[in-house]
């Protein structure tokens, strides 16, 4: 008769697995399970290893914005780790890169106030404690925490050390590539401080120009400089965006950048007049002269097309330059607040362009931002507010209008 094999023996390799799955899982329990896992592994007398401990860090990083006291059971899970190194002579619990990574990540998402001096400390510390120099990669994790806090100041002191130890050492991996520099521009956008995005851009760009990065500032990293001076509040704020907006413009039809604004962009800064147009009586000149930029940003885009092919030169969706909901709904505010003349006449314009561009992405059966907007209703109600309230003599009508676009988005 056949003899039943023998069952395979447990090893840690087995339990890293699991613990792996554990990680990777989206489930709430994830790091109370991953725990219980490596807890049987130990009772099993199988000693773990620097994966295992990572893929616990992991467990626990990927929900510590959401489990209660997750700092301390990631730094817990980490001190054990090294003293198994240290104190235990194992080699194989030798904290790498990747853990230190799974350490910052979990600290940096925990609600622990300190948490994330902790996570500093810990990276300042990495390479007299494990022989290990910090990589850029490393650095943007812990400068996108500090951004994501509020605190753009530790944001840009961890990029000026990282960009000292590049000069210091010519380490590759620590010189600043567009990830480092996207962070960094989010930062100070965020925080509204426009001279520190603007100098955090011009070095991006500096070093594009002189090859000592590969990627180019694209539409979205310029318009995180306008993002900045809209939120900065300061009067000149909706000039100064809309001079970034038209130098981008002449960035991308000289060929440097591909940075063409789309509507998204445009529609930024004509949120900014919108807000000023109580107070400044251009604003609503300045919104709508914007609104018609529109149109020619669609044939800039198509003439840049023709002319060359490549990053630079691909054509954009069409619908990119296209008036959306909230491009229309600022528009009126800014006119309603700050007449121009024939004011009546191009709110009207703004509203049949509106219901021409979803009229026609429903014929073409695209999926439209109308619609999301609509459901929501939130930017809608505003604007029939705003028409009802106002004291244009034509309001009934424009307010008929804002019924058919609704109509149609049905």
């Amino acid at each position: 008769s056949s003899m039943t094999p023998p069952a395979p023996l447990l090893d840690v390799q087995h339990f890293t697995l699991i613990l792996e799955a554990w990680a990777k899982s989206s489930n709430q329990s994830a790091a109370t399970r991953a725990t219980n896992v490596f807890g049987l592994m130990k009772e099993m007398n199988i000693a773990p290893n620097v994966v295992s401990y990572t893929s616990l860090l992991w467990a626990w990083a990927k929900t510590a914005d959401k489990t209660r006291d997750s700092a301390g059971s990631i730094i817990n899970i980490f001190q054990d780790m090294h003293h198994q190194w240290q104190d235990q002579g194992d080699e194989a619990c030798k904290p790498n890169h990747i853990a230190y990574n799974a350490l910052l990540s979990g600290l940096s998402r925990s609600s622990d106030p300190s948490a994330l001096d902790t996570a500093t400390k810990y990276f300042m510390q990495m390479e007299q404690m494990h022989d290990l120099k910090p990589s850029g990669f490393l650095y943007n994790t812990l400068m996108a925490a500090w951004s994501k806090r509020d605190r753009p100041d530790q944001t840009q002191a961890l990029f000026d050390e990282m960009v000292q130890r590049y000069n210091n050492t010519r380490e590759p991996d620590l010189r600043p590539n567009s990830v480092v520099y996207r962070t960094l521009l989010r930062a100070w956008s965020k925080a509204g401080n426009p001279t520190q995005a603007s100098a955090a851009m011009k070095d991006w760009i500096e070093a594009y120009q002189s090859r000592r990065i590969r990627e180019a500032p694209s539409e979205l990293e310029f318009s995180l400089v306008l993002q900045a001076w809209i939120k900065s509040s300061l009067d000149q704020a909706p000039d100064r965006a809309e001079q970034g907006l038209r130098q981008m413009m002449q960035f991308a039809q000289s060929g440097q950048f591909d940075c063409l604004p789309s509507v998204f962009t445009v529609t930024t800064v004509i949120s900014a007049y919108a807000r000023a147009a109580q107070t400044r009586p251009d604003a609503g000149q300045k919104a709508w002269d914007l609104f018609l930029l529109l149109e020619e940003l669609g044939q800039i885009d198509q003439t840049l097309s023709n002319r060359t092919r490549g990053p630079k030169g691909r054509r954009r969706n069409g619908d990119e330059f296209e008036p959306n909901l909230l491009t229309g709904s600022q528009v009126i505010k800014a006119l309603i607040h700050s007449p121009t003349p024939e004011v009546e006449t191009r709110i009207q314009h703004v509203l049949e362009t509106l219901f021409q561009v979803m009229r026609h992405r429903r014929g073409q059966k695209k999926s439209s931002s109308f619609r999301t907007e609509l459901r929501s209703g939130h930017i809608f109600r505003n604007l029939k507010s705003s028409l009802k309230k106002s004291t244009l003599e034509s309001r009934d009508d424009l307010i008929r209008l804002c019924h058919q676009i609704e109509n149609v988005a049905e």
